[in-house]
């Protein structure tokens, strides 16, 4: 599979650019586990850029990291799923990461005091590879 060099994905809601929104981008892998990447934060006009070399980094830290969890090269992942959680959700992450991950807790408890993610329902979308449109649009609901 043959992967851009960048993916772009804007966040709205109402036609609204969605700010300071806390996402995180799942990398479908062929074998074993999947690769996340994130939280990431939405800017001013509601965007995120993620690139082949955030991608690439990602998975050969999870590899090096975790050998025998994690198999497939970025050209075995078949998609990406993007992910917005719900404030509680958030919350909820940041308290299971702090009994063996206390540093990635404490950043995460960081973003969540600056994030928009309490105003919007929690979403959960998939696309597979080729990715046809660009930017890749997803439009939020207000809760």
């Amino acid at each position: 599979m043959v992967w851009p060099n960048e993916i772009n994905f804007v966040f709205t809601s109402n036609n609204k650019p969605v700010k300071n929104l806390l996402v995180y981008f799942i990398l479908l892998a062929n074998k074993k586990n999947n690769y996340t990447i994130g939280p990431l934060k939405t800017d001013e006009k509601g965007a995120i850029k993620i690139t082949r070399l955030i991608m690439v980094d990602t998975i050969k830290k999870e590899m090096k990291s975790y050998p025998m969890d994690y198999s497939s090269p970025l050209e075995d992942c078949k998609g990406i799923e993007i992910l917005v959680e719900t404030l509680n959700e958030l919350k909820k992450g940041a308290k299971q990461l702090s009994e063996f991950y206390p540093q990635e807790a404490s950043t995460l408890e960081s973003l969540i005091l600056t994030c928009s993610n309490f105003n919007y329902t929690g979403m959960h979308v998939t696309y597979e590879m080729p990715l046809n449109q660009e930017p890749i649009q997803i439009e939020l609901e207000k809760v």
